[in-house]
């Protein structure tokens, strides 16, 4: 894995917490690849989407509802192999804004795929750890 693609990736990562912290489903939607072969599971029971449209509708319903989300990563592994890339990264998730923010260790697995020229997330599986 070369500098440049490490830098993009996790610039993936910076962009999806933004938008998530925004409240912004269709920016966060966007660093998922376009395709119905893409799949999010969250934390808590019943956060599952598989395809682009299940995950749209996800996202316009959690992030509202949580107040938004943003993360803060203390560890991030990076690797790679081709146009196949996957992450594993640890720290904490904020949920909601101002006094009602409530912040959770939490864990992540991305696996993405180089597409032109692009780094498109496949699979996220996050969790909070005991």
């Amino acid at each position: 894995m070369n500098s440049a693609d490490e830098a993009a990736i996790r610039e993936t990562f910076r962009r999806f917490s933004d938008a998530c912290g925004r409240m912004d489903a269709e920016a966060a939607v966007a660093v998922f690849a376009g395709d119905d072969e893409v799949t999010l599971v969250g934390s808590e029971p019943g956060e599952m989407a598989r395809g682009r449209a299940e995950l749209e509708k996800f996202s316009r319903r959690i992030l509202p509802a949580s107040g938004g989300y943003s993360w803060e990563w203390e560890q991030m592994i990076v690797d790679g192999a081709g146009p196949v890339a996957w992450v594993f990264a640890e720290g904490h998730a904020q949920v909601g804004t101002g006094a009602d923010a409530k912040r959770v260790p939490y864990r992540v697995s991305v696996v993405l795929e180089r597409r032109d020229g692009e780094w498109k997330w496949r699979l996220f599986h996050g969790s909070e750890p005991a």
